[in-house]
């Protein structure tokens, strides 16, 4: 992996050839869950789908990252959906531990949005979300960011920001602080 910046702790811009993200990518991504090999690398981006049940997690370098040192983390990533996910919003990218507790987790859905558009939803490591109430399109490209606090064990999400100050959201469900050792991707038949 090479880093554009010592701050940046994962730096991963796809530019695989055509299949398997694990294979392709020298497995710097490994297989968390579901059917090994299923996430797929197309045309530079990653693809994901709810035909699928792979979760790929990437190694953070110099993790884990442990609570009790004002540690904050950030991922940002281009996000665009060919088709509508599904009414409940299901979590598709997340903080990890290494391979369990997972925190930080970015959601799709279609509640509460406008025919034919989706919502983004965050949860610091639960079910419950918190909606960012922004419709959004499919075939047109988002940057997601999220941040999350590890003393805190708290997420924020924004979609489009310009600066740190931009409305976003903030999750409120109470987890447990925990080490965050990677950052993931998620295919599930909820999406």
């Amino acid at each position: 992996m090479v880093r554009p910046d010592p701050a940046i702790v994962f730096y991963e811009p796809f530019e695989y050839a055509d299949g398997s993200l694990l294979t392709n990518s020298g497995f710097l991504w490994g297989n968390r869950s579901g059917s090994n090999g299923q996430c797929a690398v197309l045309g530079g981006e990653l693809q994901l789908s709810g035909a699928q049940t792979e979760d790929v997690l990437g190694l953070l370098a110099g993790g884990p990252y442990q609570r009790s040192n004002g540690t904050v983390l950030y991922a940002s990533f281009r996000l665009r959906a060919e088709t509508l996910p599904k009414a409940r919003p299901e979590y598709f990218a997340h903080f990890a531990d290494g391979t369990s507790t997972l925190r930080g987790r970015l959601f799709a859905g279609t509640t509460n949005a406008a025919p034919g558009c989706y919502r983004l939803s965050v949860a610091n490591g639960s079910e419950a979300v918190t909606e960012l109430p922004r419709d959004l399109q499919t075939n047109v490209s988002y940057r997601v960011v999220s941040r999350y606090a590890l003393d805190s064990a708290v997420t924020r999400l924004w979609v489009d920001p310009a600066l740190e100050s931009d409305p976003g959201v903030e999750a409120t469900d109470i987890q447990a602080p925990t080490r965050i050792a990677s950052y993931g991707f998620r295919q599930d038949s909820g999406l």
